[in-house]
């Protein structure tokens, strides 16, 4: 935090001390979300990122060797995860395989 510029972390205490929920208004867009965190994630309460996962019907995926920050705890995983999740083919979603 020492590197980062005052007016940043004027910014990021601002909305975090926003209180208003916009999940209803984040579902109503239409648009797929996922939300994902570090398997040993202390920032935010587990079971509160799972059920926000739920009211939004987004993709739930948890990170494994990785806490707060898995973009510098497990930048592989987390990378794949997002390419993943950006890269997939809305207009052709997989198909199953016939068994």
């Amino acid at each position: 935090m020492g590197a980062t510029s005052d007016d940043q972390l004027l910014g990021a205490a601002a909305i975090l001390s926003d209180e208003n929920d916009t999940t209803g208004e984040l579902l109503a867009t239409g648009l797929d979300t996922l939300v994902a965190h570090g398997v040993d994630d202390p920032a935010w309460p587990q079971d509160w990122q799972a059920s926000m996962a739920g009211l939004l019907d987004a993709r739930y995926a948890i990170i494994p060797e990785a806490a707060h920050s898995p973009q510098l705890e497990n930048p592989e995983a987390t990378a794949d995860l997002l390419d993943e999740f950006w890269g997939r083919d809305r207009a052709h979603p997989p198909v199953e395989p016939q068994q």
